[in-house]
């Protein structure tokens, strides 16, 4: 039985939630913010998140400030999605 459709505020308050388990579980500093910022990312995607992941487009978005490629962190979403 699946629950209601996630949208891009739920899900980004997912990914920080996790961001802050691993940081309480002493994950290495990286890892807790790729977490977060995939998290700012998605919190500021006008289109669904969940609809982008569904049709294959999650490595669409990028992070534009200093021009990070925010990919990996994307992916680490895609793999939650399906949990979250």
């Amino acid at each position: 039985m699946e629950g209601p459709p996630l949208d891009n505020a739920a899900v980004a308050s997912r990914l920080d939630a996790i961001a802050s388990l691993l940081e309480l579980a002493g994950a290495g500093p990286y890892t807790a913010r790729a977490y977060r910022r995939a998290a700012d990312l998605i919190r500021s995607t006008p289109a669904p998140i969940v609809e982008l992941v569904r049709a294959g487009r999650a490595r669409d978005l990028r992070l534009t400030a200093g021009s990070v490629s925010l990919d990996h962190s994307v992916i680490v979403s895609r793999q939650l999605l399906k949990g979250i």
